[in-house]
């Protein structure tokens, strides 16, 4: 079995955990997310009774604390865990008004895609930050450096001490786009 699908390419945080660390995503929806979400929706009580919503909500949470935490019990794996909570249940409760919204917008399905996907990997590249991060203090820190004027300036004064010119950094953004419309086409059409 491929654990990893392409799961940068995913078009939502639900179809990134179908593609990412797929062994364990599918074993904690098999026995942790789809048996709490059955037993809440044949629940007796009055609050599950047919709310999809906050059955997915408790299902959701459960399932990615517990994989938080499988990870470690830091401050950034909980604050990790938060993120793909939230935008999980996001995208469960808005998918179909978010689609249709999206649709009326941009007409075409490929740059939809691009879009969904782009930001899709925004939020998870985001999201690593916290994952990554071994304590508050670090988190505080590395969020201090994105503020801080003095790190664009070096980086600035690198690129013009090396004669790396703006069509060279543009080129950096633009290489990778390329492939992934490659890699699109690839998993589209199964060919070039």
């Amino acid at each position: 079995m491929d654990n990893f699908k392409r799961p940068y390419f995913s078009r939502n945080l639900s179809e990134f955990w179908t593609r990412w660390h797929i062994s364990l995503s599918s074993w904690v929806r098999d026995y942790i997310f789809l048996p709490l979400a059955y037993k809440l929706s044949y629940s007796k009580h009055k609050y599950f009774a047919s709310n999809n919503k906050l059955i997915y909500l408790i299902s959701t949470t459960v399932t990615m604390s517990i994989i938080g935490i499988w990870h470690g019990t830091g401050t950034g794996f909980l604050i990790w865990s938060l993120i793909h909570i939230v935008f999980l249940y996001y995208g469960f409760v808005y998918k179909k008004k978010k689609a249709r919204v999206f649709k009326s917008i941009i007409k075409s399905a490929g740059i939809r895609n691009t879009i969904s996907i782009f930001v899709t990997f925004i939020l998870i590249t985001f999201s690593w930050i916290f994952f990554r991060a071994e304590s508050a203090e670090q988190l505080v820190s590395i969020f201090k450096g994105f503020n801080n004027s003095y790190s664009y300036q070096l980086l600035i004064s690198f690129l013009k001490e090396n004669g790396i010119f703006p069509i060279e950094v543009a080129l950096c953004f633009v290489f990778p786009v390329f492939l992934f419309f490659i890699e699109y086409l690839i998993e589209k059409r199964g060919t070039v």
